[in-house]
């Protein structure tokens, strides 16, 4: 084989290469997009935090989300209705954290009750039990978060109100 010969298969795999990146590049492009947006929203529910916080709050939505096949936007969801995204929220009742979880559901997650008071680990411990949720209601979003305000319990029995407020 002389250099001539060559030369033609070197292109071939560096289109190649530069074709496979630039999939890849659009993707993250794409998720970075998402990621961005997510923090834009939770900005403009607690004007508070700031930037930083809030993308990295974004990431743990995701991450969770994706860890434990929960929609990142129904797990913000939950959060910007238990505490308007304050990791330090704190219910007399015993629930703790962004998440409003209790110690319970902290514990069963692997959490004592002050670490609950970090984001991560509020937004971990309610993505693990809104996926379980989920599970045991057949995908149902509606009966998942209902299992989530008032219990997996109190889901099935019925035992929960269905309101704005609510589900």
């Amino acid at each position: 084989l002389s250099l001539h010969d060559a030369l033609p298969i070197s292109i071939v795999r560096l289109r190649r290469a530069v074709k496979k990146w630039r999939k890849l590049h659009r993707a993250y492009v794409k998720q970075l997009k998402f990621k961005k947006g997510l923090a834009r929203y939770i900005r403009l529910k607690n004007h508070s935090l700031s930037k930083k916080t809030a993308f990295r709050y974004a990431g743990y939505f995701i991450k969770y989300g994706k860890k434990y096949t929960v929609d990142p936007k129904a797990l913000m969801a939950i959060a910007c209705h238990e505490s308007r995204f304050s990791a330090g929220a704190y219910n007399a009742a015993g629930y703790y954290g962004m998440m409003q979880t209790s110690a319970t559901i902290g514990r069963n997650a692997g959490f004592s009750t002050t670490e609950l008071f970090r984001a991560k680990n509020s937004i971990k411990a309610a993505a693990k039990l809104y996926s379980y949720n989920l599970n045991v209601f057949r995908g149902r979003h509606y009966m998942a978060f209902a299992g989530y305000c008032a219990g997996t319990y109190g889901a099935k029995s019925g035992h929960y109100k269905i309101g704005r407020a609510h589900v």
